[in-house]
């Protein structure tokens, strides 16, 4: 890893990975690094080793080098979301303008494959007649299909998010975990969003750029496989019809 300059704008970049890279995200992330050398030559990029590791304390270690070696931020994504080529050049006009933190949208890999975009309710914990659960929040799943742009939310996941030194700074350390200060377990994306808040920073999904999420095939059968061709002519369909509109920052 070389060491930032006083005379480019650096990111340090870090996509931890445990053990082994699909080839869907292999290809994608090449296209994404290749497309993003292109469209900012006047950025500098270097990659952070993060293999075999508890995924919270990698992106502790990345924050604190963020920190010490005066890159001008983070850049972080997870391994098996999709960004589209294009994303990190999206992400880093964001912090251009401005903005310490904001992540590209992603979905759950599970059903009902929400967004993982979430809001407190106002009230706290509330009933939901639906599904007779209590809950604090709720996924933000309703999007304007046609017109997208930034989005404040209260939690994101992070498929791929920008997370500027100066937003580093203004949080209490460390950064990232699992436990809150009540106590409670929860994942690194929702530490991190608490810790953003508490600092300040506005937590933004750019809902214009859409972040796919590997997920298990289905086993076809005879009984499945009918399910499987249909999901795949409406898949067809969508494609065809989304148009989507990015609206300006």
């Amino acid at each position: 890893m070389s060491t930032p300059d006083d005379h480019a704008k650096r990111w340090l970049v870090v996509v931890p990975i445990f053990q082994t890279v699909l080839p869907e995200a292999f290809y994608n992330f090449t296209a994404l690094f290749l497309r993003t050398a292109r469209d900012l030559p006047a950025y500098k990029f270097d990659v952070m080793s993060a293999g075999r590791s508890i995924l919270h304390m990698v992106m502790n270690q990345a924050a604190e080098l963020v920190v010490s070696k005066g890159y001008d931020g983070l850049i972080m994504a997870d391994d098996d979301c999709l960004p589209p080529p294009d994303a990190i050049v999206r992400l880093i006009r964001h912090a251009e303008r401005g903005h310490d933190f904001v992540s590209a949208m992603g979905f759950m890999r599970n059903y009902p494959y929400t967004t993982t975009v979430g809001k407190y309710y106002a009230e706290g914990p509330t009933l939901i007649e639906e599904t007779g659960e209590c809950s604090a929040f709720h996924w933000i799943d309703n999007l304007p299909m046609k017109r997208r742009g930034l989005l404040e939310a209260d939690f994101c996941g992070l498929p791929l998010a920008v997370l500027t030194r100066a937003g580093i700074e203004r949080c209490a350390k460390p950064v990232f975990g699992t436990t809150g200060d009540d106590g409670g377990s929860m994942t690194h994306d929702v530490f991190l969003c608490r810790r953003l808040q508490a600092a300040g920073i506005k937590v933004y999904v750019d809902t214009a750029i859409e972040c796919g999420h590997i997920t298990a095939a289905p086993v076809i059968t005879s009984v499945t496989r009918e399910a499987a061709r249909l999901a795949v002519r409406i898949n067809q369909q969508a494609e065809a019809a989304a148009k989507v509109e990015q609206v300006p920052a």
